[in-house]
């Protein structure tokens, strides 16, 4: 017990211990208690930084990475920013993702609405799984309890759940791919704020949408429970351009189908001319 406190409170023991070990099962665990290491927080960060770039075990790397979930300062969110949009293993960017999802930072928001929007030309995490991970850890940030002050009050966190909805919102009005949209706009829902009802709004009643995404927002309208969402769905039962579209508004909303339009009065024609009289006399029959 006492050399297990001793590498948790000491960083060079720890590192001492890590390396020295050859199992992998027991690197796995030791990378578990790296979110427990007390002292200075940039020490250990480096520690897992040195693990996460160093074994040759991807599990043992990805729980490293992981462990920075936590850890505070500037010096760790740097090395974050380093395996989400630098030349790493699809694990370890993938992990540096998941673990930003944790983290109450505003620049852990930025790197991930960069990871989620950035498009194929351009350089970094541009895999629709890491820009998916992406928005599913925007989505983890909006529904995390609130951290806890010193006297044990919840944190002010709003501003940072602020950001990643609209972060999330700019990826529904990119223009895809489809299934990033999708993606976006249930994460939206999943969070289970009013305030997201006007975003999905204004995507599905847009001039020239895909209906596909319409369909979808429609549906994860229907199953949110603010009323702002039921009345979005009669906007957009009235307002979209698709009958489909408004169709699917009107079973969700237990409305009848949507009558036909009435039709009309036949288009004008001059009214028939009256025929003169004939002045030809009447045929009489003669009788014998």
């Amino acid at each position: 017990m006492s050399e297990l406190f001793a590498t948790l409170t000491a960083p060079a023991v720890f590192r001492g211990s890590f390396r020295a070990e050859s199992d992998v099962t027991r690197r796995c665990a030791l990378a578990n208690l790296l979110p427990l290491g007390e002292g200075p927080s940039a020490e250990w960060a480096e520690i897992a930084r040195e693990i996460a770039v160093s074994d040759p075990d991807p599990e043992v790397r990805r729980r490293a990475v992981l462990s920075l979930a936590g850890r505070p300062g500037f010096e760790t969110a740097s090395i974050l920013r380093e395996f989400v949009q630098g030349d790493v293993d699809d694990a370890t960017r993938a992990a540096a993702i998941e673990a930003c999802g944790s983290r109450r930072d505003p620049a852990a928001v930025a790197l991930l609405a960069d990871a989620a929007l950035r498009a194929p030309s351009t350089p970094g995490p541009t895999s629709l799984a890491h820009r998916t991970a992406a928005v599913t850890a925007l989505g983890r940030i909006c529904i995390l309890p609130a951290p806890k002050n010193a006297d044990g009050s919840p944190l002010d966190d709003a501003a940072l759940r602020t950001a990643a909805i609209d972060a999330l919102a700019q990826v529904l009005r990119a223009s895809g791919p489809h299934s990033l949209q999708v993606a976006a706009a249930q994460t939206l829902v999943a969070t289970g704020r009013a305030d997201v009802v006007p975003v999905l709004l204004a995507k599905a009643l847009e001039a020239d949408p895909d209906p596909r995404l319409c369909l979808t927002l429609v549906n994860v309208l229907a199953e949110m429970k603010p009323p702002e969402a039921r009345r979005a769905l009669e906007d957009i039962a009235r307002l979209a351009d698709q009958l489909e579209v408004r169709g699917l508004a009107r079973r969700r909303l237990g409305l009848p189908p949507e009558e036909a339009p009435a039709t009309g009065p036949a288009p004008w024609a001059p009214p028939p001319q009256p025929t003169a009289p004939s002045t030809a006399e009447p045929t009489r029959s003669r009788t014998r």
